[in-house]
């Protein structure tokens, strides 16, 4: 092909030479100007010939308008891939773009082997699509992501990596500003990966920190190690798939992790405690609520089932059974656990004898003396003498009027733990030890005077702090990581916020019944809480246990060790290795502080009531049905200084107290409330009483 263009373009030449010969020898000749004008013309004819045409863009349409040549077609054929993280900056090397395509992100399956293209191919998508229809098709390119949840946008690869997010309105304007690159998907927020193994590797996690019988374990992970032993003794080199040895060991990998996922679930969903937790003679079922709704009895049918003594429940019973315990008015969906009104004496009377063995301890009294803003530091200082164990204190507030008959020691206690919740614990209702990573120099003093301050307060008021979390509690005394799943849930309603609350208890009740946005903010809690995985209905109850046995009870395993240690020898050996489950439940029961309680509580000084004295009592009553936790809380803490519901009562009596001087006055050794009887409505005396409580300076002990 070149040798003959070569001989025309000779033979060319060769003619264009001639031309131009002829042409000088006609100039040279004197001719007739037609001549002239004949060869002058052939000469450009013959130059035109040989010249490329510039062609006019009008004259590239046809007949009806459209430009001619290829026409564009309605399908757009690209490639897509989805990142796992919301935050990507840069796109992610190639060993972790293979990883996010194992585990069902990356490349989509349309672009992946054994599909009915060959690997490589593209997605197709049409430029007519608006957003809407190709968010659509890029959710069903990946199914097992939950994409409707997280929601996403797309992105594109610049100079250096880069990663550039697109506003787009439409299918042919990504195309437009995308080009022939690739399309990268950015979830908007983290996707947690990979599923199944995740939830497997914690499984195994929590079992490990479980102490008890893992001879079942440690026998499947002597196996799993001689395993690869002996695959690292075959000087196996890369993960093939064509080496069946790799292939056997990846198989065997995946059995071991199922078998610590299947095990570790048993133990923690199993209703039997530890063996170091006190157990009772004999355990029973426990029956099915919808059954204790059917039954004529509810009594008989617990006598003939053998019912255990605490009962789940979201019911409320008769007045003269004790209410839920414990916090369960926060939040009437929250299941409590129910104590049936024949048991009360007798748990009664276990504590009464379990706190009498802690009474014998007591020695002379000590008088302590603390500044109300600087409670904490005052009160590390005093306990940080460990004589002041067993000793009963006669507390001084300095700057305050007031004598200690009991009142200001529960005070010094009631302060000390409002701070103290404040600065070294989290949650909501059911607080657990939690400190900055920064602090943890600081963590065996601080947490030593914590664990003192729980067994001397209960030495000396016979209670605990209501909003330290129970199963904390438990994890401390017995010095075990398994806590009973349905005490676990309990405590765990109440550690988390309030719509979080309200969020888990519907997925329990009826997780179907979850709006879109609902299953959005239930992954969000999942992932925030450390649970990197999908929530589904089917092990919901199961995911949440363990959530809640990590955050109530792994997570402050190491500062609830300085709690335990500080906490003397002979007050657990004459208390708390007396008590088990149904009687610490039990006594965090009977401090509860609910409305009806503290209305059985309060009496008057006098049976018979002046006119007066009738309207302002009842002011009183109806206070105190309206408030809510904190109020409550805030109200015996000015009347009996303890926030916690009083052992005696609380009496009542009334003044005369007007203008500027009217105001009610608490006594707290005696728990006696002193009200005006001035007041011209309820709302005026609502307003008044919760304007003191608000007020720092109402909690000041004075003589007046």
């Amino acid at each position: 092909m070149t040798g003959e263009r070569e001989q025309v373009h000779g033979v060319l030449t060769r003619a264009l030479s001639s031309v131009r010969q002829a042409e000088s020898e006609l100039r040279s000749h004197t001719t007739d100007d037609i001549d002239d004008f004949d060869a002058a013309s052939f000469v450009n004819e013959t130059r035109a010939l040989f010249r490329s045409r510039s062609v006019d863009s009008s004259q590239r349409t046809g007949k009806r308008g459209r430009k001619k040549g290829r026409q564009r077609g309605h399908l757009w054929k690209t490639h897509f891939f989805l990142l796992q993280k919301n935050n990507e900056e840069f796109v992610p090397p190639p060993s972790e773009l293979s990883r996010l395509t194992r585990n069902g992100l990356g490349v989509p399956k349309c672009e992946q082997p054994a599909t009915n293209e060959r690997y490589g191919s593209k997605s197709t998508v049409q430029r007519s699509w608006s957003l809407r229809q190709l968010e659509n098709f890029v959710q069903d390119s990946f199914p097992d992501v939950p994409l409707h949840l997280t929601g996403f946008t797309f992105a594109k690869a610049e100079k250096g990596r880069r990663l550039s997010k697109l506003n787009i309105t439409s299918a042919a304007d990504l195309q437009t500003k995308i080009g022939k690159g690739k399309i990268f998907i950015v979830p908007n927020r983290d996707i947690p990966l990979p599923i199944e193994r995740t939830e497997g590797r914690m499984l195994n996690e929590s079992r490990q920190v479980t102490a008890g019988s893992n001879a079942s374990v440690t026998q499947l992970q002597v196996q799993e190690q001689v395993h690869i032993q002996e695959l690292s003794n075959g000087n196996i080199g890369t993960r093939t798939s064509e080496n069946p040895i790799v292939e056997d060991y990846h198989q065997r990998e995946n059995e071991v992790m199922q078998q610590h996922a299947t095990n570790a679930m048993a133990d923690l969903l199993e209703n039997e405690t530890s063996e170091n937790i006190p157990q009772r003679a004999a355990e029973t079922e426990i029956l099915d609520i919808e059954q204790l709704f059917q039954a004529d009895s509810f009594e008989n049918e617990l006598i003939a089932a053998g019912q255990s003594q605490f009962q789940l429940s979201e019911w409320t019973t008769h007045p003269s059974t004790p209410p839920p315990l414990p916090f369960s008015y926060v939040n009437a969906d929250t299941p409590t656990v129910q104590l049936h009104q024949s048991l009360l004496g007798e748990k009664e009377q276990e504590l009464e004898r379990a706190f009498s063995e802690l009474d014998v301890l007591l020695e002379e009294g000590v008088t302590v003396e603390v500044k109300r803003h600087t409670v904490l530091e005052d009160v590390q200082r005093i306990y940080s003498n460990q004589s002041i164990i067993n000793k009963r204190l006669h507390v001084n507030f300095i700057g305050e009027e007031g004598d200690d008959f009991g009142g200001l020691t529960k005070d010094l206690f009631s302060s000390f733990w409002n701070s103290a919740f404040i600065q070294w614990f989290k949650g909501e209702d059911a607080l657990v030890p939690c400190i900055p990573v920064n602090q943890y120099a600081k963590a065996q003093d601080i947490f030593s005077v914590v664990g003192k301050v729980l067994s001397h307060m209960c030495q000396l008021n016979h209670c605990v702090p209501p909003r330290f979390c129970r199963s904390t509690l438990l994890s401390i005394v017995f010095n075990t990581s398994v806590i009973d799943s349905r005490t676990l849930l309990d405590d765990f309603m109440l550690h988390v916020t309030v719509p979080e609350r309200t969020l888990l208890q519907k997925a329990l009740n009826s997780f179907e019944k979850l709006s879109i946005s609902e299953k959005s903010d239930l992954l969000t809690f999942y992932s925030v809480n450390g649970m990197h995985t999908v929530p589904s209905a089917k092990d919901f109850r199961e995911q949440l246990v363990l959530v809640a046995q990590n955050e109530l009870v792994i997570k402050p395993m190491f500062l609830n060790c300085f709690i335990r240690q500080a906490i003397p020898e002979s007050h657990m050996r004459a208390f708390w290795s007396q008590l088990d489950t149904d009687l610490i439940s039990y006594l965090y029961w009977q401090e509860m502080p609910t409305a009806d309680r503290v209305l059985q509580c309060i009496t008057t000084s006098e049976k018979d009531l002046k006119p007066e004295e009738e309207v302002a009592y009842y002011y009183l009553r109806d206070f105190i049905k309206s408030v809510d936790q904190d109020e409550m809380s805030k109200f015996l803490h000015f009347v009996t200084g303890s926030p916690l519901l009083p052992n005696d009562g609380i009496t009542i009596v009334f003044n005369r107290l007007c203008g500027s001087l009217r105001r009610p006055i608490a006594h707290t050794c005696s728990n006696t409330l002193e009200i005006p009887v001035s007041y011209a409505s309820v709302q005026d005396f609502k307003r008044e009483m919760k304007s003191i409580l608000n007020s720092e300076n109402a909690f000041i002990m004075t003589m007046i």
